[in-house]
């Protein structure tokens, strides 16, 4: 114990023993000058001891804010070095990954290269292919899951068409797909020019990545997920991607959007982070995210997501 509080509990020991005496002496008081002495007497000297108590107490207050102002800076200093540590190396992990997805798909796609490989390297390297594509949407989640928790998380506004990040995650997804015999079908319904809206293209492609992903991985074997682009209303343009296969428990529907969210019957593994980025990158561009069982006979779920225009 420091010597202020045991100053201060000293000091309040003789304050009490004194209210006792001064009480007790009270009793004998015959004349009101006496009694009125006595109480002028016992002012002064509770004046005097809480003076003295006061300021021993604000010394050991001030000091324990001090202290605890102490190790909230150790602590915010010690999450901002781990969320920078995280952020490098997530970034430099995507980097990685993202130069042996280049050279991968340099070799499928280069047809001098792609003529001296056998079916079975093909097959091996389209996995390759696929696995990389699946670490980094991994690490986009990570690396906008961090910047979020850090409150660094912000859009790079440009006009882009909705229509081009579709049609080139169809293609992205294809490889991926085929490894269940899955056919993705693509439909825009808009008039040229009607999909070019202000967004964050990369954010809006992070967010239909994470919902093809779900959807081929929830899709049963030889069936189709359906990306379908249309207008909601005169105020907004609505994505949606249906797939034909478990389809999402009733108590999930609100819950699979929060984060690290997994359902009790998951058996496919996840972080729970991609449906939770998705809908903090889609509230961020003023839009909605949502999800429904389809009610059509052949099961599986739709997710939405809808932009405003302007």
């Amino acid at each position: 114990m420091r010597k202020e509080s045991i100053k201060i509990l000293v000091m309040s020991l003789f304050f009490v023993v004194f209210i006792i005496v001064g009480y007790i002496l009270s009793l004998y008081i015959t004349t009101l000058s006496s009694f009125i002495f006595l109480v002028w007497v016992l002012f002064l000297v509770m004046i005097f001891f809480f003076i003295i108590i006061f300021e021993d107490l604000s010394t050991v207050i001030t000091r324990q804010l001090v202290h605890i102002a102490s190790r909230r800076n150790k602590k915010h200093k010690k999450i901002s070095d781990n969320s920078e540590y995280l952020s490098l190396f997530t970034h430099e992990m995507k980097n990685g990954i993202s130069v042996i997805k280049g050279y991968v798909y340099m070799i499928l796609n280069d047809e001098k290269l792609e003529k001296g490989l056998s079916d079975e390297v093909k097959k091996y390297l389209k996995r390759v292919d696929i696995s990389s594509s699946k670490l980094i949407s991994l690490t986009d989640n990570m690396l906008n899951f961090n910047k979020l928790k850090s409150g660094l998380f912000e859009l790079n506004l440009i006009s882009f068409s909705m229509s081009s990040i579709l049609s080139d995650a169809k293609e992205s997804f294809k490889g991926f797909a085929e490894e269940k015999n899955i056919t993705i079908e693509y439909k825009n319904t808009l008039k040229d020019g009607e999909d070019i809206i202000k967004m964050d293209r990369f954010k809006i492609d992070e967010v239909v990545s994470n919902l093809l992903n779900n959807a081929i991985n929830y899709a049963n074997n030889n069936s189709t997920i359906y990306i379908k682009l249309e207008k909601k209303n005169a105020d907004n343009i609505l994505v949606s991607v249906k797939d034909e296969g478990e389809g999402i428990d009733d108590n999930d529907t609100l819950e699979i959007f929060k984060k690290f969210y997994r359902s009790s019957n998951n058996t496919k593994g996840g972080t729970g982070l991609g449906l939770y980025i998705s809908k903090s990158i889609i509230e961020r561009h003023k839009g909605r995210i949502w999800a429904v069982n389809n009610k059509d006979g052949r099961g599986g779920a739709t997710f939405f997501f809808s932009l405003p225009v302007k």
